[in-house]
């Protein structure tokens, strides 16, 4: 299947956004794209009217969705393909609005996603959230695929994605605003591709005029190896950040369920620096902490709790391939037991016999970053033969702490976990009451994995 995505720009005047509008369109047409996916906030011609559309009902108002079909299969018309089109309603819900209508018997027609973070109205606020998850995450059907979608920032918190794992999808599409660090976005899409066993695609938009262009493509298979890409009507430009471009991506159809260390690629930033953190709470020897760990006091089953000074360390043991596994590592996190215990830190520690350097180098430093940033906590890896502690600074960039006289200093201050995350913070829209939802999300994929 050949998938087209749009990196816009949205910076232009409006008479050159139009043609640009129309061209990336007819690309699509003349290059017999099948799907065209637009970024989180994309411009289209008809603004003026969507911009007074709400999805959803409010309070005094009733939806319109049927209107925003209408315009979505209109672009989908023009371009003689599936179009995913993502942008905000009149209240501000952010949705990616899939639309197909040459769709074949069997095939989904339409069919939306609505964001749940980062954002002022989230799908978390609806009353019956419970009752529509498997609504929203009901995978797309279109040439014999499953694909799922997720809008920006609901790539870095693993249960959105995970929910598209469960359903075996093919494809997650993530739809970003733009402007975000390549580094600390495409480790978070590349995990997802590998603890889903599925392919990731990545679009998004330019927005800032003046500013560095840090709005890219890209794409990772079921084994986390970047997927190819071709620029559509390019003039020989290559750059997987080129403003206005429809890059097109060959997607098939997992073959597989087995992970191919083969097919896998090593960490682009497997070589990043080491240092020391300016500030130790806390400071150990891996193989002393494994011998300690189940002297502390046990909460349940690979769940302990250190007492440290006015602070609780919350440790989190993972064994082996398990941290592959984001709802075995969230029920540890999210374990119904740690919400009477204040001033909690976190440190996950997963532990292995021996790694495989391989395996490390292509899987391991990918994932266990991940695990620190969509948690915000320290990560220890214990083996006999690697040992590696991770953190991330506040802004999320991993980083990889200096081990010392065979020991690693932990900053605790920034290991406060889901508390950290689920907060109300107006300037990135967040609210902690969501973490309520999240949890209940939690408790659906626990419940779909006993069936």
């Amino acid at each position: 299947m050949k998938v087209g995505l749009f990196l816009q720009d949205k910076t232009i005047n409006k008479k050159t956004a139009e043609k640009e509008f129309y061209n990336a369109l007819k690309l699509a047409k003349d290059g017999k794209v099948d799907l065209f996916v637009f970024p989180e906030h994309a411009w289209t011609p008809f603004d003026n009217e969507l911009n007074d559309l709400p999805l959803l009902n409010y309070e005094g108002e009733e939806n319109k969705a049927e209107e925003i079909l209408k315009i979505v299969t209109d672009i989908a018309k023009t371009a003689n393909c599936a179009v995913i089109l993502c942008r905000a309603d009149d209240n501000g819900a952010i949705y990616s609005y899939y639309v197909n209508p040459f769709a074949k018997d069997g095939e989904t027609t339409d069919k939306y996603y609505i964001k749940h973070v980062a954002t002022s109205v989230s799908a978390f606020d609806l009353q019956d959230y419970e009752d529509e998850i498997e609504f929203f995450f009901e995978p797309i059907l279109l040439n014999g695929l499953k694909i799922g979608q997720t809008i920006c920032y609901d790539s870095t918190l693993p249960l959105f994605s995970r929910m598209y794992g469960l359903n075996k999808v093919d494809l997650i599409i993530n739809s970003t605003g733009g402007h975000v660090d390549y580094k600390k976005w495409s480790y978070y899409q590349k995990a997802r591709a590998i603890e889903n066993s599925c392919n990731v695609l990545c679009t998004m938009a330019y927005f800032e005029e003046g500013a560095r262009n840090q709005s890219y493509v890209f794409g990772y298979d079921s084994n986390g190896k970047k997927l190819e890409y071709s620029i559509l009507g390019s003039r020989g430009y290559k750059d997987n950040n080129i403003n206005n471009a429809l890059y097109s991506f060959e997607v098939e159809a997992n073959s597989k369920d087995v992970f191919d260390i083969n097919g896998a690629e090593v960490d682009e930033y497997l070589d990043q620096a080491k240092n020391i953190n300016k500030n130790i709470d806390f400071c150990f020897s891996p193989h002393e902490l494994l011998q300690k760990i189940k002297t502390f006091k046990r909460i349940k089953e690979n769940l302990y709790l250190l007492p440290q000074k006015d602070l609780n360390i919350v440790i989190c043991y993972i064994k082996e391939n398990d941290i592959l596994s984001p709802e075995s590592l969230s029920n540890l996190l999210y374990d119904e037991n740690l919400s009477a215990i204040t001033n909690k830190r976190y440190i996950i520690f997963n532990d292995w016999g021996i790694v495989d350097h391989n395996y490390y180098e292509r899987v391991l430093s990918n994932i266990l970053k991940v695990r620190a940033a969509e948690n915000f906590c320290a990560v220890i890896l214990n083996s006999e033969n690697i040992k590696k502690c991770f953190q991330v600074g506040n802004n999320k960039n991993a980083q990889i702490v200096k081990m010392c006289g065979g020991k690693f200093g932990i900053d605790l201050s920034r290991t406060t976990g889901p508390e950290a995350i689920w907060k109300n913070k107006n300037l990135i829209g967040m609210r902690g009451e969501w973490r309520q939802n999240y949890e209940v999300l939690l408790r659906y994929i626990n419940d779909e994995a006993r069936k």
